[in-house]
């Protein structure tokens, strides 16, 4: 497995960093959607400790690799990577998973995603939107907790504003009304149906907690999506 050194890596939220691995010297071939697999050794750990991370940034993107992790106590390696500094280097594989955008899916895509398990998904609505496919519509529906956990806060208006026809929606669902003037609540077909129209042409990606993704398919149900067309990754 080789490794890889972190060359960059920034805060998204209180709990959240996004780290940049290079792959200069061995550009990497990969489909938005998949992950790779980052392995280290800890002390008291007879063999090293191996994690998933869904890859952040598209595939345009070959010399270089971004996973945006959260902190998850008492996570060992989501501990390492929030606090690793620039220059160290760790063993990765991959890409992997076959939880992945193609075009021959659909050009409609409906992206329903909650906390942390936006990463894949704001890797395949850059890969679209950036691809400039003809007729592709790309809808991403966000839940977060509290408006401190947004990941890629500022990106989103930067997005809409150089794609008018990508479409972000974000709701939250414990914040009281003096912190938080937009949408309270879960994501909802009725909410989907209001602002996107019909979208049971569409072919769903799923990404967040497993309770939050059995929700999500219900959702996608109810909008008349078929199975095949509804495409998932929990933890």
């Amino acid at each position: 497995m080789p490794r890889r050194k972190i060359v960059d890596a920034w805060m998204e939220t209180h709990n959240v960093r996004t780290l940049r691995f290079d792959f200069r010297d061995d550009p990497i071939d990969f489909k938005a959607g998949q992950f790779i697999v980052c392995e280290d050794t800890f002390r008291g750990y007879k063999r090293p400790v191996k994690r998933a991370y869904s890859i952040a940034s598209t595939p345009q993107q070959t010399d270089f690799v971004d996973i945006t992790i959260k902190r998850e106590l008492p996570g060992l390696m989501s501990a390492r990577l929030s606090e690793v500094p620039i220059g160290y280097e760790m063993e990765v594989s991959g890409p992997s998973g076959k939880y992945l955008y193609e075009p021959s899916r659909g050009k409609k895509v409906l992206l329903l995603g909650a906390g942390s398990g936006i990463t894949p998904l704001y890797s395949i609505a850059l890969y679209i939107l950036k691809e400039k496919l003809p007729d592709a519509k790309v809808m991403i529906y966000y839940s977060v907790k509290t408006p401190d956990d947004i990941i890629y806060e500022n990106i989103w208006p930067q997005m809409m504003q150089e794609f008018p026809d990508f479409q972000f929606n974000l709701t939250v669902t414990r914040a009281r009304p003096e912190e938080w003037n937009g949408r309270h609540g879960r994501i909802s077909s009725d909410w989907i149906r209001e602002t996107a129209g019909d979208v049971s042409d569409a072919v769903s990606y799923i990404c967040g907690p497993t309770p939050m993704v059995g929700a999500m398919e219900d959702v996608c149900r109810q909008l008349g999506l078929p199975e095949e067309q509804i495409n998932t990754e929990k933890w």
